[in-house]
This record gives structure tokens, sequence and C-alpha cells, in this order.
């Protein structure tokens, strides 16, 4: 049995199909393919489908229907394999509901249950008007992109985006004799990037989907409201990445139970090199391991720190590798950063800012920001309004295709290729979901190189596989806030509060720290005022370890040493000059007398007693001069002279 539409309705359509919606069917066709979020239509198919008109001789028909349909009769339930047939909307829309034969064809109806889901599907049957328009504000909700009914009566139903150039919209229409409606035109793709700032969120939409459960729960408090509030926002969707600071772990554990924890893999080497683990073979080590985007790989990497010592793989054994190797990270956040560099760049460019007082530095990064937002919101609409994706990303996939020379792809079907690599390696890709066994893509987003190969095979757009959130659009969206502009101290409102004042603190010695302390093995690409070097650009000197030239003993100098201050205190000695108190026959290793350069200074040492007194030698340091690091001056002639004379 055929669901026919009647003649009038036709004529009603076609009276209501303006050349607008025309015209957007023929530039969705031009357009390259963009994959659909559906896992259902097929990518290279999109423009056929939105070009081909709603009005067809019969009516739509539909392949066997998904899992998650339900069939028309109340009594059974369908629960079959995915069906991977394509929406074509030129063909007939046969019903199925006389058809008891294996191969009789049935109608896609909408599930209630997945009413806060609604998976949209060409031809798709809704039981009355109302609950059409509950499911596409549900699907504004959770696609965050704000919708508008544009026409609504007792036969027609249309729905678009609100953004300006968005191509997605859903026209419905009412079935001839039923009160039942049908999908019959829908264009999937968004042009536009996501909002948190959706229309269709407002106090009817809420009392709906909260409405039951308070009325339940009528003694519901507010730890049970803060719970269903964490929920909705998935704390588990937040990624933070730390320098491994004590008491971060267990707040984020607190405030945001569930969500992704990263220590900077610079940190944790640091940490690394203080417990004695130094050198570059364990930073490479280190670095291999973190790296890894597999767990084979990472499984191989620790057995090579292994072989350089096993004690530095159990310093790991606290250290879980989900907060820093790449194989054990979640793919959902689309970023496999392993140090915290944003954080760091935004630090660097607000250094004039932190030396100022509290409400200065503030009113100077507001500014900051503010004018940054309108730069980087300008710059996207004048340079990047032709392109689909951003700039950095368009570089990074084409340092991808050139590596994809190296990967031969073997077909299994549209959507699996099996990637054989030159080193022998095999790989498995999947353009549907968008994933590889490498999980290089998988975490980035990116296709990788072998994913390039698969995608250079069927001679697809590599931009349409790359995840939204590296868009143009995606990039517009999050700039789109403005921070608004505020009025001068003279205009702010008065308040009976005491002003702060800033607190009182004594002038430290020499000139304030503006930079942090850098590594040796970093280079000084900069000078003491942040200027770049104009000459070459050095290590810092390698840290070596002091050692007392008075007593021998590691750890100080001489103008800390113990033994020296008592001796002066005792009159043994004076200032700077060399030990006259020390036992030679049972000195220690650390004792065993004056160097050289002392005995050349004291000559009393040569006759080995230590008795010696103060005033022996004082008519002979007068003859002397003793500079500041207790050595003598030997360009002096009076040095020349008195060691002559003696």
């Amino acid at each position: 049995m055929e669901a026919e539409v009647g003649p009038d309705m036709d004529r009603d359509r076609d009276r209501d199909s303006d050349t607008e919606r025309e015209v957007d069917s023929e530039d969705s066709d031009a357009e390259c393919s963009d994959f659909w979020d559906s896992d259902y239509m097929d990518s290279e198919v999109e423009g056929e489908t939105a070009a081909i008109p709603t009005e067809t001789a019969g009516a739509i028909a539909v392949e066997p229907i998904p899992p998650h349909i339900v069939e028309k009769e109340p009594s059974s339930d369908f629960e079959g394999e995915e069906s991977e047939d394509l929406v074509n909307s030129g063909d007939n829309f046969s019903s199925g509901k006389d058809s008891d034969s294996e191969g009789g064809e049935q109608d896609i109806i909408f599930n209630p249950r997945d009413k806060y889901d609604p998976p949209f599907e060409l031809g798709m049957l809704f039981s009355t008007k109302d609950e059409f328009k509950c499911v596409v504000n549900n699907h504004a909700v959770k696609t965050r992109r704000s919708l508008k009914i544009t026409k609504n009566d007792c036969r027609r139903m249309y729905a678009r985006c609100v953004r300006e150039g968005c191509n997605w919209r859903i026209n419905a229409l009412k079935v001839l004799n039923e009160c039942s409606f049908q999908i019959r035109e829908y264009y999937p793709k968004h042009k536009c990037g996501r909002s948190y700032d959706v229309k269709n969120v407002n106090s009817r939409w809420l009392s709906g989907k909260y409405e039951n459960a308070f009325r339940n729960d009528p003694k519901r408090n507010a730890k049970g409201f803060r719970q269903d509030v964490v929920q909705e926002i998935r704390p588990d969707a937040f990624t933070f990445v730390s320098d491994e600071q004590k008491g971060l772990i267990p707040a984020f554990e607190l405030v945001f139970p569930g969500a992704e924890n990263r220590f900077c893999v610079r940190h944790l080497h640091e940490n690394f090199k203080k417990t004695g683990f130094r050198g570059l073979a364990f930073k490479l080590a280190l670095w291999n391991a973190a790296k890894a985007t597999t767990l084979p790989e990472y499984e191989l990497r620790m057995k090579e720190m292994a072989l350089l010592d096993q004690s530095a793989v159990e310093w790991f054994n606290d250290k879980p590798p989900s907060q820093w190797s790449r194989s054990h990270f979640q793919t959902f956040p689309k970023c496999d950063m392993l140090l915290n560099n944003l954080c760091k760049s935004f630090n660097s460019s607000i250094l004039e800012a932190r030396e100022k007082p509290i409400l200065t530095m503030l009113e100077w990064i507001r500014e900051y920001l503010m004018t940054r937002f309108t730069e980087n919101r300008d710059k996207a609409k004048k340079r990047w309004s032709y392109k689909q994706i951003c700039p950095k990303i368009k570089t990074i996939i084409e340092k991808n295709m050139e590596k994809s020379a190296d990967c031969i792809p073997l077909k299994s079907d549209d959507w699996n290729y099996e990637i054989k690599v030159c080193d022998g390696d095999r790989l498995t890709v999947n353009l549907r979901t968008h994933s590889c066994s490498c999980r290089r893509w998988d975490l980035t987003g990116i296709p990788c190189s072998h994913a390039m190969s698969a995608i250079g095979c069927q001679v697809l757009e590599p931009d349409d596989f790359v995840h939204e959130s590296y868009s143009v659009a995606t990039y517009l969206a999050v700039y789109s806030h403005a921070i608004s502009p505020v009025n001068g101290p003279k205009l702010w409102e008065k308040i009976g509060y005491i002003p702060p004042m800033p607190p009182n603190f004594g002038k430290k010695r020499g000139r304030p720290a503006r930079a942090r302390r850098l590594c040796a093995d970093e280079p000084r690409d900069k000078g003491r005022r942040g200027k770049e070097r104009k000459g070459p650009v050095r290590l810092k000197k390698q840290s070596f370890r002091v050692q007392c030239h008075y007593c021998g003993n590691p750890g100080h100098n001489q103008i800390g040493c113990n033994r020296r201050k008592t001796n002066i205190a005792a009159g043994l000695t004076r200032d700077f000059a060399a030990p006259i108190n020390i036992n030679i026959e049972n000195a220690s290793g650390n004792d065993a007398g004056p160097s050289k350069r002392t005995k050349a200074i004291t000559p009393e040492y040569d006759n080995g007693d230590p008795s010696t007194p103060a005033s022996t030698q004082a008519g002979k340091e007068k003859d002397f001069l003793i500079n500041g690091n207790g050595n003598c001056n030997k360009t002096s002639k009076t040095n020349h002279c008195a060691s002559a004379q003696s």
C-alpha cells in the first residue's frame, strides 16, 4: 500500500518552494561533499540527495530500516543489524502495513525513545505535528544550534537554521487522510558552528524535560540538583593539563568528577631529572613513551627505558600513563597536546600587566582580550571566509598527504581500508567513524597519513574528514562573543565600602625578575629585557658541583665556609686568607692540607708546624696583595719584589 500525497498538497508545496530553495539545492550539489553525521547516509550522494526535487511521481521510497527504528505495528519492535543502504528521495515510498513477505518494504517511523536524540531520516513519519515540532527543538538543543520554525499550519511545518548562510533545513508535510506528518525534504549539513546561546531552550522546553523528575521527587535538595547539573554539563568532557602541582588532582576529582587530567611532560621530565635520571638517553626514552599513540608501542618504549635503568621504569609506577602518554588519552577532546604551552604563551603576553596594581592589571587584561577577540574575528571573516578549515590545520593535512606516499591502501568496502606501510606494518582505516588503528586520527580529529591514502583512493576531499572543531565556522563561533566595553573610573558607581589599599611591602634588592628560570638545555634566544638576540644563541652554562677552596669540602664556597668563619673569630686567620691551623698528619681526605697556591702564600707550612702563630707571618702578609678571592695579584710589582726577597 502506498502512502500517496494528494494533488492539492502538491500544488501548495509547489507554491511554497520559492527560488531561494532551488538555488540552495543547486549550491549544495556543486559543493565539495561533506561527511554526514548520520550513520546511514553516504557522503558521496549528499549533493545528489539535496539536488533531487521533492516532487516525484509517487512518493519517497525507503530502504530497510536501521535498528533504532520501530515498525508501524505496535506489537513488535525491529531489532536487526545495521543497514548501510542509502536514502534516495527519487523512489516511491511503500508501506509495509499490508506486506507479509520477507522482502516487503516498511515505513520509517519515529521512535519516541529517541525523543532527546532524534535521528532524522528522509521519509520518517511522526504521529502528530506537535511531536515533530518537539523533536526539532530537541535536535536544536542536542546539536547546540538555534533552529526556527518558518512555516506552521495544519498541513505543513518548515524549520531552518537561524544562522545566515547555513543550508540546514527540514520540511514536513501532512500525509493524506492521516494526522501523521512525514519528512519530505531534509538538508542535514550545517555550515555554522556550535553555540551556547540556543534560543530553543525556553521555559516550556525545560518544564517538559524536568517536570516529571521534580514531581517524582518533591523533596529534592540542592545536592541532588547539583548532581543533575554536573551530569548535564558532562564533566567527563573536560581535560586539564597541569604541571603536577600538589593538590590539583584531588580538586579536579571533587569539582569535575570523571574529567581527564594530564601532566605537562616537560615538568614531568624536570622531576625525572631531579631523581637522578639525567642525560639525553633518558630524555628521549621518556618522550618516545609519551608520544606513543598505541598500547603496544607504549609497552615497547618502556622496555627500551628498562634497558637503560630498571629503576627509571619503577619511577612511573605512581604516575598513571593516562596522565602523560598519548596511548592512554581519551579521544573525545580531539587534542593530543603533551605540554601546557597555551597557558605559558598567554602568561608571557601579560608580563607587562602583572607588575601593575590589581585594578590596573585587570583593566589591562580586559582591554587586551577585547582587542584580541576583535582582531581574530575580523581576520577570519576577511581572510578565511572562502576556506573550510583553518590554515594551520590545512598545513598539517598537506604534510600528512606527503607522508601518504609511503602507504598502499587495500580497499575492503566503501568505508574500510587496510593500509600497507613501507616498514612492513599494516593498519586499518574506517572513513565512516573517522578512526585509524594508529589512533592519531582518533586523538586529533585530523586525518593521519594512513587515512589520507584511503581518502585519496576514493578521490575525496580531505577537508570533509576533519573534525568540526578545526573549521572556520567553529573559529568564528568561538570569537563571536565580544567583551563589552567599560566606562572609565570617573563613571564608576560609588559604593559605601572602604576602597582596597595596596599591601605594605619593602623594596627588594636588584631588578625584579620577569621571566622564569630556564633550564640548562633551553636556548637563550632572548636577552634579559626580552629582546631578540642579534648574535648567536647560546645555552646556559652547565651546572657543576661547588667545592670550597678553604676546607676542600663540596657543597659550599669559602665565603660560606664555617671553618673559615671559626678561624677568623678565633684570630687564627684573617678574612680571605688561607687556613693555618690544619693538622696535616691526622688530616682526612677532605683535609689533606693546603694546596700549592696556599703554600705559596704561607711558606710557614713548609715546616709542618700547624701551631705557627699569625703574628709570625704578619710581616710577610704586608708585602703580598691578596684579592677578594684569596689569590695573589701576580701582576703587582710588590709581590714580585717580596718573592725575590724571600
